[in-house]
């Protein structure tokens, strides 16, 4: 019987699954944290990481804020596990 050759992953495919997995327990662990410690509503930890960018108002925002905080939390991520992972390579 022959053996079953799997391909080698890319690059990108690496980045992409290594960003999503260190995003999601670098956001889960600040949840889990801000709710334990403050006893609030952990949603201004997405309006925080927007107000890098918006500033102050971001505070005040609603929803759309809240999924702007997400999606620079994930491209701050990509950024992080791309340079990292490059920093690997031969």
């Amino acid at each position: 019987m022959e053996k079953e050759r799997f391909k080698p992953i890319t690059v990108r495919k690496t980045v992409i699954i290594l960003g999503l997995i260190v995003g999601s327990l670098d956001i889960l662990a600040a949840i889990i944290d801000y709710s334990l410690s403050t006893h609030k509503n952990p949603v201004v930890i997405f309006k925080f990481i927007a107000s890098g960018i918006i500033g102050q108002s971001a505070f005040t925002g609603g929803t759309g804020i809240v999924l702007l905080g997400l999606l620079f939390h994930y491209i701050i991520t990509f950024l992080f596990t791309t340079f990292s992972h490059g920093c690997t390579l031969k």
